[in-house]
This record gives C-alpha cells, structure tokens and sequence, in this order.
C-alpha cells in the first residue's frame, strides 16, 4: 500500500501524535537544515500516494494573540459583520494584508520549494483556528507568558479575522501553485467558527492529539474519495 507522506512544522505533531493506523508517514522541517535535508529526500510516486503541507501556520498568533501597544482593527471582507473594537484604530485591510504578506514571505517560499519537488498529489493543511477562551490561554500561554502578562489577551474575535486572512492568503497562494487546500474541519469548529474545547491543546497555538485524528480522516476521506 503506498502512503501519504505528511511534511511540516509544529502543527503536524497533533497528526502524528494521534497514532494513525498505517499508511502515513511523517517528516518534520523543524530546524535550520528541515527543508534541505527533505530536498534531498527521494519521494518515489511508486512508494507515496500523496504529499500534504502543514507549512508553519502560526503567524496569525505570533502576529496578534497578544495586545498590541498601539491596538488596531480591520473589517474582514469576507466577512463585514464582524463587531470592531470601537477604541481602537481602524486600519484598511490592505495595509494588514501587505504586512501579513510579509510575514507570509517563507511559508510561500517552502511551498514554492516543495511543488518544484513533488511529483505526486500534493495538499496543504489549514492551520487549527484560534482558541476563544482567553482564560485557556492565560493558564497555558507557553511562549507568550511574559508578553501576555505585561499586554493581555486579544479579543477572539480579532484573532479570528487574522486567522481568517492568513487562512485566504495562502489558499490564494496555494491555487496559483495548483495544490489542493485542505481546510479546518468542520466537526472541529463551534458556531462561530473557533476551535471547539476537545480539541484544545496545552498551548495556545495548536490542535491536540484528537484534533489531529480528526485532519487524518479528513485526509484519508478528501484524497482517497477523489479516486487517487
């Protein structure tokens, strides 16, 4: 049986950790030498069914779950309706997009890097939605604690429109490359579109180990559904 090979950064741990029955296999670009020592890696079509990307992914959070000094806002394009934090100031979402941008710069070089490379069926994976409760991430802020203790928390629903825009923009970049976007499942969302609590971590950044049985059947389902 040939396999689905799953690349990435910290987010592929929760698939990983999940213990997904055989026919997976996983390699970390963690570190300095993750991507090069992976070029060199040779990814036979007659061994590996497919190829899925969890390429980085917390930009939205590293970007915003803390309080900035200076607090800003944006209306969502997607979705306008939205409430806005009336004390703080109103950015055009063209501004925001150019600096996530930005930020984004290495997420799409991998994935240019990646494509140029594979020659099998190839996906990427949604990052896991934001967390709402700011009661979570103050009892498990891992990295963030000191930021968060000197700033606070931002609200969900900020956090939610940066993960929304992050999420747009790399689909964008991901439809120019022609590789299939794999989006949060739905089963792991509430109503309002967050992480719902069993899916939570001991963090405030990525999905646990259920989420992560719950992207490995979204994947076994999405791939093996499309006759590949």
């Amino acid at each position: 049986m040939k396999k689905i090979l799953v690349v990435g950064h910290s987010h592929v741990n929760a698939l990983k950790d999940s213990n997904p029955e055989e026919g997976f296999e996983f390699c970390s670009l963690v570190g300095a030498n993750g991507l090069a020592n992976f070029v060199k890696k040779n990814i036979p079509p007659s061994e590996y069914d497919a190829l899925v990307c969890s390429i980085q992914g917390s930009q939205y959070n590293i970007f915003g779950l803390v309080k900035h000094q200076q607090p800003f806002d944006f209306y969502l394009s997607d979705e306008p309706g939205l409430p806005i934090d009336e004390d703080a100031e109103l950015l055009p979402l063209s501004l925001v997009t150019a600096v996530f941008k930005r930020d984004l710069r290495a997420t799409f070089n991998i994935l240019n890097t990646i494509k140029k490379i594979s020659r099998i069926k190839t996906y990427f994976l949604e990052s896991p939605p934001p967390v709402p409760s700011e009661d979570h991430i103050r009892k498990h802020p891992s990295s963030f604690r000191e930021k968060i203790n000197n700033n606070g928390v931002s609200s969900a629903v900020f956090r939610y429109k940066l993960w929304r825009l992050q999420a747009k923009l790399v689909w964008e970049h991901c439809v120019n490359l022609d590789l299939d976007y794999i989006p949060t499942p739905k089963d792991a969302q509430d109503e309002q579109g967050f992480l719902r609590e069993p899916y939570w971590n001991i963090d405030p950044t990525h999905g646990n180990t259920a989420y992560g049985a719950l992207v490995v059947s979204q994947i076994r389902s999405l791939h093996y559904s499309k006759g590949q």
